[in-house]
């Protein structure tokens, strides 16, 4: 009698469509022209490591007629072109690129425009870790670990999917509720 093993992996969805394996592929078939800065890095990182298609081009281009965080994707079947007026529309384009291949929807020629400028979750969460209506359980952050000094790596890796799971969903901002005065520690992440 044979008897074959399985393995499970436990999945609690955080990934969304953004658990592609990862490549070195994409390395060569990833290209880019105009200024570099923070946000494009971060597009081209996450193309190189986990885009499986073929050739992609992202332009910036920012005399170009567009609004700010929207994007225009030419496809062809040799070669997919992204251009976008600001660096947050090179990051969208890049996420929106990546949810297509996971979900396996094609990716066709085509503006994608943001209706909103701002794009914003709020999570009414106070630093006391109390969520500001009460029936929502506990805050999701740990406001005291959230500083440069004491941050722990897992928490840094939880911070950074949060904000590609927002980035990926064209998510631009994050509120919360603060009625009692802000601490003078430095929260964000970079």
């Amino acid at each position: 009698m044979l008897a074959f093993g399985y393995v499970a992996k436990a999945e609690d969805g955080s990934q969304l469509w953004l658990r592609a394996e990862k490549t070195t592929k994409a390395k060569d078939v990833v290209k880019f022209s105009g200024k570099t800065d923070a946000t494009v890095r971060i597009a081209l990182d996450e193309l190189r490591c986990y885009w499986h298609g073929g050739r992609v081009e992202l332009r910036l281009t920012p005399k170009a007629a567009m609004r700010d965080g929207a994007f225009r994707i030419d496809a062809t079947p040799s070669r997919i072109t992204v251009t976008a007026s600001s660096s947050d529309g090179i990051l969208y384009a890049a996420y929106e690129l990546l949810r297509r291949q996971q979900t396996g929807e094609e990716i066709a020629s085509g503006d994608n425009i943001p209706a909103f400028d701002l794009r914003i979750l709020n999570h009414w969460d106070n630093l006391d870790g109390s969520i500001e209506r009460g029936y929502a359980g506990k805050s999701i952050w740990l406001w005291d670990e959230i500083t440069e000094t004491a941050m722990t790596p897992s928490l840094r890796a939880h911070i950074i999917d949060y904000a590609r799971a927002n980035a990926s969903i064209g998510i631009n901002g994050s509120a919360t509720c603060f009625p009692m005065p802000l601490s003078s520690r430095p929260m964000a992440v970079r």
